[in-house]
Order: structure tokens, then C-alpha cells, then sequence
């Protein structure tokens, strides 16, 4: 039927034979409703929702972080954060920009549902955007050392995260439960080399290896966001010592069979 956001108004019935008539007040979403526009960005990035709508002076624009309301544009007027938790937790990094919300240095508590409501006294369009922002942490460690991946985090016991490691899920704790390596590729990797704290999701990595290098993603899904590890692992100085212990056996034999002839 390809129903666009201009079909959004009343319709109108007239049934003559009856002297009547029936109204119906249809209002068509942006997108459909089993649907977000789904955006990720790293810490300290901005992100702009855009809604893809013109702004009418008859139109009153209401933004919602997960369902509290947050700003709102009415005609040429406009206000960001008149409560204080919104205030206290955006910190004057929302703005306006062309009828687009825009977060300014994003960082991960920025993550959740955005909803924008436009209302004009005939129709209501809903327009709704999922943010994640993930926090990218770099660590270098040697060859035979433990890391730790802190989190940062207080579990509860509502709360589910999940870790993977290159794609790969090996870790996860759900409503208390901790879980590590339940496949059969987990185990060959780390064999019995992961510890993961179920108070605080931190992950262990003892004895690491340089085949451990690579990105460590921290799912928090009971929070809708997520922190990513790049891990490094360099060689141990065993095996360069080895090198060099060997060319300079290889020298003294050389200078043995030289001194001898």
C-alpha cells in the first residue's frame, strides 16, 4: 500500500443515506514499529538524530531518553533539559542543530532508546533511535603476564552481560549465574585460562598468550551498552634471549675452529 508520513491527517466518512459521518484520525510512523534506527559511536563522539521531518510552526517536537522527557521544539521555540536529572546527567551536551537532536561527546551512559513525538492537533508521528556508545579501552601486555579487564561495574541481580572475544562468546553472568567458555572453540583457546569475577564482571586472563591479542567486548544487555578492550600481547624476551645465546655459541665455535687451524 506504501503509506508515506503525508497520509498522517483525518478521513472522513459521509454516509448521505444516513445523515452521517465517521472520522478516522490515522498517524503514520516514520518507520515501521518492529524497527529502530540503530546507531553506534565510540566515547567522546557526537552522535545527530535526525528525523528525517520538516519542522511546521504548528508542530510541537518532544524528545524522550528512555521515556523521560529531554527537549522540545514548539514552533521557533525550543528547550533543552528543564529537569535537573536531565541536566545533571547530559551536562549542556544536547543541541539543536537543523531540527536534528545532536549529543555532543557522547559517553556510555548515553546509551539507550530515543524517542521524538511530533504532535501537531491532527496527527502524531513517532520517530524512535537505538544509541549505543561503547568505550574503547588499549592495553599491552608481555607474553606469561595476567590482565585484568575491569568493568567498572556493580553487578545486580538483574543484571546480564555477555564477553566476547573476537566475536566469540566465552564469558557471561545472567540473573547470577557466571558462565565461562561453553563451547568447544572457547576452551581451545584459553584453555582454563579465564577467571570472571560475578560481582563485578571483570575478566582474568592468566598466562597470556600473543594468539590472546585482539578486541574483548564487555555486553552489558541488561543496561543496552557495551565497553570494548583492544588487547595486545608481545613476545616474552625468552625467545630473543634464546637468539642471541645461540649466535653467540655459533661465534665461539667459530673462533675455537679458527684459533685451532
Amino acid at each position: 500500500m506504501n503509506t508515506t508520513l503525508t497520509d498522517s491527517g483525518l478521513y472522513k466518512l459521509l454516509i448521505n443515506s444516513h445523515n452521517s459521518e465517521i472520522i478516522f484520525g490515522v498517524s503514520v510512523s516514520a518507520i515501521p514499529a518492529t524497527l529502530l534506527d540503530k546507531m553506534k559511536k565510540n566515547e567522546r563522539e557526537s552522535v545527530s538524530l535526525d528525523p528525517g521531518v520538516i519542522n511546521h510552526p504548528n508542530d510541537m517536537m518532544m524528545w524522550y531518553f528512555n521515556d523521560s522527557h529531554i527537549a522540545e521544539i514548539t514552533g521557533d521555540r525550543s528547550k533543552i533539559c528543564t529537569d535537573d536529572q536531565c541536566k545533571e546527567r547530559f551536562r549542556d551536551r544536547l543541541k539543536f542543530v537543523h531540527g536534528s537532536l545532536t549529543i555532543t561527546n557522547c559517553i556510555t551512559t548515553d546509551s539507550g532508546l530515543y524517542k521524538l513525538q511530533i504532535n501537531n492537533g491532527r496527527f502524531s508521528i513517532i520517530r524512535s533511535f537505538s544509541v549505543t556508545v561503547t568505550d574503547a579501552f588499549g592495553l599491552s601486555v608481555m607474553e606469561g603476564d595476567s590482565v585484568a579487564l575491569h568493568t567498572s561495574v556493580k553487578m545486580t541481580q538483574q543484571d546480564r552481560i555477555r564477553w566476547y572475544f573476537n566475536s566469540i562468546h566465552i564469558a557471561e553472568i545472567i540473573y547470577n549465574q557466571s558462565n565461562i567458555c561453553i563451547d568447544v572453540e572457547c576452551k581451545e583457546i584459553f584453555r582454563e585460562r579465564l577467571k570472571l569475577d560475578s560481582h563485578t564482571a571483570d575478566l582474568t586472563i592468566t598466562n597470556i598468550r600473543t594468539t590472546d591479542s585482539g578486541e574483548y567486548k564487555l555486553l552489558m544487555i541488561s543496561r543496552n551498552s557495551e565497553r570494548i578492550f583492544n588487547v595486545t600481547v608481545s613476545g616474552s624476551d625468552s625467545s630473543s634471549g634464546a637468539a642471541r645465546a645461540s649466535a653467540s655459541v655459533k661465534l665461539a665455535v667459530f673462533l675455537i675452529l679458527l684459533l685451532s687451524c
